[in-house]
């Protein structure tokens, strides 16, 4: 019969290592160093159980490892600059390590997650709304700068998110230059200060005058090259007029002996009607 004693020895060592070594999470290597340490006075499996029972260990190895993941979930939100998470994280740990026994460990996580959980899903609505901005920036800065109607209407679409930033309280020029905002985007230092450069801009669409410039000489060249073919543009016109036109005819067919079919029009119009 296998020893059960030794086993569990073994298992508790095992993960004692791992802990150790991953250095995340303190609360459960704890417990797991004074189950090995009970171990070495027990008799058996039982006798070890009834030890373990007598401290609490099981919950206290619940509640640890509770404790750890929270922590773990902070850690990771400070690397990424994320400080509301970091505050419900550490909160939702905070308030998992007061609790006593499992019943009120389960009902306090499940309470202060619920709490974070609305912190965080404002956040993700301040990043949308962020990333919506930017996306936004980016289309006004590649339309053709002659093109005022579609800047005018991407100036709208931009306000559209940083209406939703100001309801947040928050501002895209103060938001551009936080470290969590500007990770969401890969652009470089100098790419960042062309946004904030087109975000100006934007705010009041205006005609790019070099490119009104440009736009002018480009309709002067093509005047230009179309003076003196106005009966060439003409001809081409009333060709286009006639494969453009659409015609529909009802077929008859003879009264009361085989013979040909005629048929009637009874519409005409041009292709977009």
């Amino acid at each position: 019969m296998a020893d059960l004693l030794k086993l569990s020895k073994q298992y508790h060592r095992a993960i004692r290592d791992r802990m150790k070594k991953s250095g995340l999470s303190p609360g459960q290597l704890a417990i797991h160093e004074r189950i090995l340490e009970l171990a070495e006075s027990a008799s058996d499996v039982n006798d070890l159980e009834h030890k373990k029972n007598a401290e609490n260990l099981t919950f206290l190895l619940n509640r640890a490892l509770s404790v750890d993941n929270w922590n773990v979930k902070a850690k990771a939100a400070k690397e990424i600059h994320d400080h509301v998470a970091v505050e419900v994280f550490e909160k939702t740990a905070e308030a998992a390590g007061k609790t006593t026994d499992q019943q009120s460990l389960s009902a306090t996580v499940e309470e202060a997650s619920t709490k974070g959980q609305e912190k965080l899903v404002e956040q993700e609505e301040i990043k949308m709304a962020f990333i919506g901005a930017v996306y936004a920036l980016f289309d006004y800065r590649f339309t053709y700068g002659a093109n005022i109607e579609q800047r005018k209407k991407l100036s709208a679409d931009l306000k559209i998110h940083l209406d939703k930033l100001s309801s947040k309280d928050k501002k895209f020029e103060e938001l551009v230059k936080q470290p969590l905002y500007k990770n969401l985007i890969p652009f470089s230092e100098a790419q960042w200060k062309q946004v904030l450069e087109v975000f100006d801009e934007a705010q009041k669409p205006t005609t790019d005058p070099e490119a009104q410039k440009e736009l002018e000489e480009e309709f002067k060249e093509v005047q230009a090259e179309l003076k003196g073919k106005g009966g060439e543009l003409s001809k081409i016109q009333k060709d286009i007029e006639v494969r453009g036109t659409r015609m529909l005819y009802l077929a008859l067919a003879p009264a009361d002996k085989p013979g040909e079919y005629t048929f009637e029009k009874i519409w005409e119009g041009g292709r977009d009607e």
